[in-house]
């Protein structure tokens, strides 16, 4: 590996591997670093069949991820899972990461696609009344829909203006009585 040639990617999610796939295939040395033990991002929790991506119909996230992850290693694109940067030196073209596990990595250049994640209990903390909600009635994160039957005829409200918010008002529409979305901000798609 040439320093000159190798860019850092932080992030094994979608994001990251295509990055890696783009620079592999443009003749860099992409090495992908994921602090989870496992690729493939928040894919990894999408129970849902997911329609959205181009000629994957009827994958649910994990079968995703798993197809993600084995295109880049075939294309022999080094994916370090548990690994995360502690400490960054140098400038654009000669970087140096130091990693958890004592390593280092020097590269051309870092690409960072840690992409989101999903906000539970947090978002709700502080919320005057919120330790009165009988233990039940609040769902967090890519499950909290995960039983539609559950939620028929009940009052729901969904709390988030992100894709997962959208998406599960989308599943919820048909099922809930009343439904409801709360975002502290406005949409912007």
């Amino acid at each position: 590996m040439t320093v000159k040639r190798c860019v850092a990617i932080l992030g094994a999610g979608p994001a990251g591997l295509s990055a890696a796939l783009w620079l592999h295939n443009l003749g860099f040395e992409p090495r992908v670093l994921e602090t989870n033990e496992r690729a493939g991002g928040l894919q990894n929790l999408n129970f849902l069949a997911n329609d959205w991506v181009l000629g994957q119909v009827g994958l649910h996230g994990p079968a995703l991820a798993a197809r993600f992850v084995e295109h880049a290693r075939g294309a022999g694109i080094t994916i370090a899972t548990g690994i995360r940067p502690v400490r960054l030196d140098g400038a654009a073209g000669a970087f140096r990461l130091r990693l958890n596990d004592v390593s280092t990595l020097d590269c051309a250049a870092l690409v960072i696609a840690t992409g989101t994640r999903f906000r539970a209990e947090e978002v709700l903390a502080g919320v005057a009344g919120i330790a009165d909600v009988p233990t039940g009635c609040i769902a967090y994160g890519p499950y909290a829909f995960a039983d539609l039957d559950a939620c028929a005829g009940k009052r729901v409200l969904v709390i988030g203006g992100g894709d997962n918010a959208f998406e599960n008002v989308r599943l919820l529409a048909p099922k809930a009585a009343q439904l409801y979305l709360a975002m502290r901000s406005p949409p912007r798609a």
